[in-house]
């Protein structure tokens, strides 16, 4: 199962079909003036999330939060990128905010402590994540990965909605470019099925790839759903593509095989510099009107209009309701309940549906069914700029020939890519 995921991994990143209608983008030349703007980086204290923070300092943004949960690893980080000749000169405030988005009073704490800090926030990245790690859970019992990369970015979200609801809104007319990034991953292929997803105890007992896959197919559930609950903000979610991070340290710790795996990592991996682009194109590069809400792009710019789990909103609305139902649950336990800080119907308030919500359910329920159907169909399947292609990755493709073996092993690694997709 193993080798099965990492060739799978491989060969999503070295098909050439799979780019066709990416965008060429370099975030030194492509990233416009930042200026004024606030934005909150997950996990900023290394890998994508580190080298996110670097190029929008560059920027001059007006203010930026790295969330992270070591303060000795956040104040490295931080001093590493105010020392970087390339922000040397710059004005911005770069702040550490507390955040271990396995347990629910921190996520509640990461909240408060921005909102007192800033009145605005116009680009939120949901960076953080963990990969394959063994059986483990978050203080609501949930499986460590679906909680940790998606019930404890949902809750984040939903706690700063007031606040990036409120900056879309002062916005001048027509010209409001507020964003959420939530970084999925073409694992999400290897996902159980969505009913085993929210079953708690079943999802358990899947294997770590699985469990990995499930909280991938949950982040991009997520940004679709929040894009069609409130169209002010643009939600999309990205893959990265096979990076060389330390998120694949945990797998060659465990196992001689997966050791192997981290070495076609190394040989076919995608370096942080340029890893971190889709994420940047799609927070702060590309304009608004080239992004399409609620979608899902692989790296760089490439909408995957044809993802499932993108296209229904029933599974969106599930797992929405379904986390706010769980999170619930957990306020009514002792041990996770928010602290003295927080005043009774903490949560509950935050789950009341903002009026933006409510405004948006009354203009479908307005509209005839014919229409609906068509502006559904236009997001689906929206027009595409003419695609420019990447340069050849034959060097690329050779080294994971090397690795393979042969080239009956790779292209049966593309055959099982090509059903996973």
């Amino acid at each position: 199962m193993f080798i099965t995921a990492m060739a799978s991994f491989a060969w999503a990143n070295v098909n050439p079909t799979n780019y066709i209608g990416g965008v060429s983008f370099r975030p030194e030349r492509d990233i416009p003036n930042l200026s004024g703007k606030v934005v909150l980086v997950t996990g900023g204290n290394t890998g994508l999330g580190k080298e996110s923070i670097r190029q929008i300092l560059a920027r001059n943004p007006a203010h930026v939060f790295l969330a992270a949960r070591s303060e000795q690893n956040a104040k490295a980080a931080i001093e590493d990128l105010k020392s970087s000749s390339s922000n040397a000169n710059t004005d911005a405030k770069l702040t550490w905010l507390p955040l271990d988005l396995s347990s629910t009073k921190s996520v509640q704490d990461a909240a408060g402590s921005f909102k007192a800090q800033s009145s605005r926030l116009d680009i939120l990245i949901l960076n953080a994540g963990v990969m394959s790690l063994p059986p483990g859970e978050t203080d609501l019992g949930h499986e460590i990965q679906l909680g940790t990369n998606h019930t404890g970015h949902f809750l984040l979200t939903k706690l700063l909605l007031p606040t990036l609801l409120r900056t879309a809104e002062e916005e001048e007319a027509g010209s409001s470019d507020v964003r959420v990034v939530s970084l999925s991953s073409i694992g999400h292929n290897l996902a159980p099925s969505f009913e085993t997803i929210l079953d708690q105890k079943k999802l358990k007992r899947c294997n770590t790839h699985a469990r990995y896959g499930a909280s991938k197919v949950a982040n991009i559930l997520f940004a679709a759903e929040l894009a069609r609950r409130y169209p002010s903000i643009m939600a999309v979610s990205v893959h990265p593509g096979l990076i060389a991070t330390d998120l694949y340290a945990p797998l060659g710790k465990r196992n001689p095989v997966a050791a192997l795996g981290s070495r076609v990592l190394g040989a076919v991996g995608t370096p942080v510099e340029a890893g971190a682009r889709n994420q940047l194109w799609a927070a702060v590069g590309a304009k608004r009107a080239e992004l399409v809400n609620g979608a899902y792009y692989v790296p760089v710019g490439n909408c995957k209009v044809h993802n499932r789990y993108v296209r229904s909103e029933e599974m969106g609305k599930e797992l929405w309701e379904w986390t706010e139902k769980e999170l619930r649950k957990g306020n009514a336990n002792p041990s996770t309940a928010p602290g003295p800080d927080h005043k009774e119907g903490f949560l509950e308030r935050t789950f009341q549906p903002h009026h933006a919500h409510h405004e948006q359910q009354q203009q479908q329920e307005q509209k005839p069914v014919f229409e609906r159907r068509e502006s559904q169909e236009e997001m689906e399947i929206p027009a595409q700029p003419k695609p420019q292609h990447h340069r050849r990755r034959s060097s690329t493709l050779q080294r994971l020939k090397e690795y393979m073996g042969n080239q009956d092993e790779l292209d049966e690694a593309g055959k099982t890519y090509a059903k996973l997709m």
